[in-house]
């Protein structure tokens, strides 16, 4: 029974199915020969919501019919009015291919005559962001087709009451291609005509001719520039990638008609005469320049732009070549203001290259400047950056200009006989109350043609005069920030200085030394002056850094560096004390301050120094040596410290001394391989010294040679050492104290023992005397203790006298005494007693030598000369009489007597009472026969004359004859 139901069901439905079928066949065959009118529109509600959308007013006669070729229906609409728009005919086509969308509607629209008119006050623009939205709303029927044919229709645009455009339109709007011309309505021969091909990569191809262009007046503030019947010739064409971007795009036209725009010297026309209007696009970047001549300038305007991006476009100008005059002259007005009126006041010249490029904002009705931004060349321009300053002339520079401000990039130049290498002068603020400068110039010249421009910025002197003690060639770098006003005050600058200076001296840096082969780095600014220089000292390497920075009212210092200490400044500093000196002391140094508070400091290395030292001792050893130095205020005078270290030397000193001399100085510890001892100096009204130790050695004292005690008027030693060298013989707990007054001994205790000998010399007060003693039992341990070497073996002596005061010091009288001298070949008396063929004393002095038991003199000492008298020096063999006159300033020396042989038996008859008188007329001690001598010096040489007559002439005869 189921089953012969279901065969029933099955029978019935294909009938019904069959049914509809012929009934749509029956359908389709009638209306493909002749067209169904429907108009089934009259039956919906004119309120209802297809209606409200697309405002359509009115329709005419609807048909429906299907076309046999392109298997699709088709409705033909007649007379329709949409808005303020009236179509003709409009015949959509249904495609019943099923699809994503399920039918796609195509639309051709046949005869229209399209009124788009702004529903805006009459009063109001339509701006290009009103447009799109005006434009949406009033085609927004448009979106429910997917094929959109325009054919012989006509289109009025009336946006605003100062622009209406009426044009022909053909155009096919399709899913893979956009084909359209627009061609103006009274003349169609001036058309506009675009293809688009859709594809992954877009190609739009654009063809003009003559076609007006008056519509960008929509995008463009008219009041700005004013255009009038301006045509475009030409073609272009474009590529876009998967719908989303332009990537390339190249356009090629010539325009004609007439641009205008206002300057501050009245209103400039351009004329257009088939000029080239080129453009590209690339990335979305679009460029235009349209190119002009105007008195022998070659212009080219134009404009950038971002497509499918809501930005303002970019205008820019360039330029080939113009004087600044004609330039300000087509200056827009109103465009950088403050930038037109600082460069007709101040420039003049040609540029050349100028490129303009100005930022445009749209703001309501108006497009407006924003920013402007430019470049050009300088070709012998002259400018002048401050009424106080000279100009400078001959500049060729790159300059470049943004809204208040110009900046000239100069790589030539002069300016009151500085040569300007390179610089930058910039200019900024022009459209303040105060414009201002800021001036960056490199400049090579003369020192003193630096010194003399930056005496004429009222910057503060004291920053730049250490420049004026320099001498050599200078690059400066001179960077100078003030308002450019009249009255400059010095605290309105701002300013910096760079300064290199080559081959230059810097004299006298510190007293007599100089600075020479000077490379000096100066910077300088109204807070701190900088520098870093190397050069040489007495061919000395020095390198240093430093810093002036002024804080407040107080100026602070500070320097670093190093020098390397050679031999020639070594010997300058010490004095020559040190000899054959090798190497260098590699010094580190730092100087800094505060007002009048500062401190010096400097470590030497002794590693690569060497040096040979009689006073240090031998085998000196300066390896991982170090030498410290400091010197600081103290009260109103300096303190130095100096402290040296090596493996066998320590030394420190700490000193007071001011700007030329010692006051006070303390040497702790003064250890070498030979001196051990510490000593403390004060310089008041005496100098004092007192030396105190273990050890101290010194070289024997030569009297020809000046010594630190003939340079002192008033001096106190005292010597308390241990043990005492002089030359290398010891002396242990010597007493050494003496005051000089005057260039005159005061005071003197020289006290010296040793183990075979005894000196001492004294100085004291005798009532309103002085009185001196010389002590010495060995002679001749005392002469060498002066360097001086007579041969003489044994020997003592005793000096003593009176002093009285005179006007001019102190007149000594007194005896001499002394015995057992002997003579060990002494040169002098061997050639002495030759003069006398005395062969046989001669050669007993060479042998044995010759013995004086006694000396016994006379001595005055007055105004420093020295006069010996009745003097008589014997022994058995010899004997010699003699006055002597020394002169200790002049170096004069000069000596007469009588030399006497055989001493003992000459003179024994002498003795005899009454003979002896008559014999020796008086002089006993001349003896029975003898000869008279005369010693002087002469220069350097000693001249000595004797009696020409026999020596062995008895004195009785002499007496007689005379001399």
């Amino acid at each position: 029974m189921k089953i012969k139901y279901i065969k029933n069901f099955s029978f019935f439905f294909s009938i019904i199915f069959l049914t509809i079928l012929t009934v749509l066949i029956g359908f389709f065959f009638l209306i493909s020969f002749k067209p169904i009118k429907i108009n089934f529109i009259n039956y919906f509600d004119r309120e209802s919501k297809i209606l409200r959308e697309t405002e359509l007013k009115e329709i005419g006669d609807i048909y429906l019919s299907f076309n046999k070729k392109s298997k699709n229906f088709e409705i033909l609409i007649e007379d329709t009015v949409i808005s303020n728009s009236y179509i003709e005919t409009i015949l959509m086509s249904l495609n019943l291919k099923l699809s994503r969308d399920f039918l796609n509607v195509s639309i051709k629209i046949f005869d229209g005559d399209f009124t788009l008119k702004s529903s805006l006050d009459k009063q109001q623009e339509v701006l290009p962001e009103n447009l799109h939205t005006y434009l949406q709303k009033n085609l927004s029927f448009m979106k429910f087709f997917n094929v959109i044919e325009l054919i012989n229709c006509k289109f009025s645009i009336n946006l605003n009451h100062k622009l209406s455009l009426k044009y022909f339109v053909d155009l096919k709007f399709g899913s893979d291609e956009i084909i359209g011309v627009i061609s103006e309505l009274n003349d169609q021969e001036n058309y506009f005509s675009f293809n688009l091909q859709k594809a992954s990569v877009q190609n739009l191809n654009v063809e003009m001719r003559n076609f007006d262009i008056s519509f960008i007046k929509l995008f463009l503030n008219y009041e700005l520039l004013k255009f009038s019947n301006l045509r475009i010739t030409g073609a272009s064409s474009s590529q876009t990638i998967d719908n989303q971007k332009v990537e390339k795009g190249e356009f090629d036209f010539s325009i004609n008609g007439l641009i205008s725009f206002n300057t501050n010297s009245g209103e400039k026309l351009i004329k257009l005469v088939d000029n080239k209007l080129e453009g590209s696009i690339e990335k979305e970047d679009l460029k235009t320049s349209l190119l002009f001549n105007d008195k022998n300038s070659n212009y080219s305007i134009g404009l950038e732009s971002k497509i499918n991006q809501n930005a303002s476009p970019i205008f820019f100008l360039n330029i080939d070549r113009i004087d600044v005059k004609n330039l300000l002259k087509n200056w827009p007005k109103d465009l950088a203001n403050s930038v037109y009126f600082w460069m007709n006041d101040n420039s003049k010249g040609f540029i050349n290259n100028v490129e303009l490029s100005i930022q445009t904002e749209l703001e309501k009705k108006n497009l407006k400047f924003k920013t402007i931004k430019g470049k050009f060349e300088c070709d012998d321009v002259e400018i002048k950056y401050m009424d106080s300053m000279p100009s400078v002339k001959n500049i060729y520079a790159n300059a470049t200009m943004e809204n208040s401000r110009v900046l000239f990039d100069v790589y030539s130049g002069n300016s009151n006989n500085l040569q300007i290498k390179k610089g930058i002068v910039d200019l900024y603020d022009l459209d303040q109350d105060f414009e201002k400068a800021n001036i960056d110039l490199t400049i090579f010249s003369k020192n003193e043609d630096v010194v003399n421009y930056l005496r004429q910025t009222n910057i503060e002197k004291n920053n730049y005069e250490k420049l004026n003690k320099i001498q050599g060639e200078v690059d400066l770098e001179l960077n100078l920030q003030f308002p450019l006003l009249v009255d400059l005050e010095a605290e309105q600058i701002r300013y910096k200085s760079k300064a290199n200076i080559s081959n230059g001296s810097f004299k006298n840096v510190l007293r007599e030394f100089s600075i020479d082969d000077l490379k000096l780095e100066i910077e300088v600014d109204e807070e701190f002056v900088k520098y870093e220089g190397k050069g040489f000292i007495k061919n000395s390497g020095l390198s240093f850094n430093g810093e002036q920075i002024s804080k407040k009212t107080k100026i602070i210092d500070n320097i670093q560096g190093q020098i390397l200490l050679e031999r020639d400044l070594i010997d300058i500093i010490i004095n020559k004390k040190l000899s054959n000196i090798n190497g260098y002391i590699s010094t580190n140094f730092s100087y800094s301050n505060q007002g009048d508070d500062f401190k010096i400091e400097g470590i030497g290395e002794l590693d690569k120094f060497y040096a040979e030292s009689e006073f240090l001792g031998e085998n000196l050893d300066f390896k991982n040596g170090k030498i410290r130095f400091i010197v600081s205020p103290y009260n109103e005078k300096y303190s130095g410290f100096l402290d040296m270290k090596t493996r066998n030397i320590v030394i420190e000193v700490n000193s007071i001394f001011d700007d030329s001399d010692i006051l006070s100085s303390e040497i702790p510890v003064f250890r070498t391989p030979k001196q051990d001892f510490n000593l403390i100096y004060l310089n008041d009204e005496y100098k004092e010294f007192e030396i105190k130790g273990r050890k101290l050695m010194i070289k024997e004292m030569e009297l020809k040679k000046e010594s630190f005690l003939s340079d002192v008027e008033n001096l106190k030693l005292n010597l308390g050492v241990e043990e005492f060298y002089i030359g290398n013989t010891k002396f242990t707990q010597p007493k050494v104290d003496l005051t000089i007054s005057n260039d005159y001994f005061e005071s003197l205790l020289f006290e010296l023992s040793s183990e075979k000998a005894y000196h001492k010399v004294e100085i004291n007060d005798d009532n309103s005397n002085k009185k001196f003693v010389l002590e010495s039992n060995y002679v001749p341990g005392l002469l060498k203790l002066f360097d001086i070497d007579l041969k003489v073996n044994t020997g003592s002596l005793k000096i003593e006298g009176i002093g009285e005061k005179i006007p001019n010091g102190v007149a000594y009288t007194g005896l001499i005494a002394g015995k057992d001298f002997v003579f060990l070949d002494a040169p002098f008396f061997a050639d002495f007693i030759s003069l006398f063929s005395l062969q046989g004393l001669a050669q007993k002095l060479k042998d044995g030598g010759i013995i004086f038991e006694d000396l016994n003199a006379k001595y005055e000492f007055k105004d420093n000369k020295l006069r010996i008298i009745d003097s008589l020096m014997k022994g058995s063999e010899l004997g010699i009489q003699f006055d002597t006159v020394i002169g200790l300033d002049n170096d004069y020396f000069m000596t007469n007597g009588s030399i006497i042989p055989a001493y003992t038996i000459n003179t024994l008859l002498t003795k005899f009472p009454i003979v002896g008188d008559i014999i020796t007329a008086g002089s006993p001690e001349d003896g029975l026969i003898g000869a008279k001598f005369k010693v002087e010096k002469k220069g350097d040489e000693y001249d000595v004359s004797y009696n020409p007559i026999s020596v062995f002439v008895p004195n009785v005869i002499k007496n007689f004859l005379g001399d």
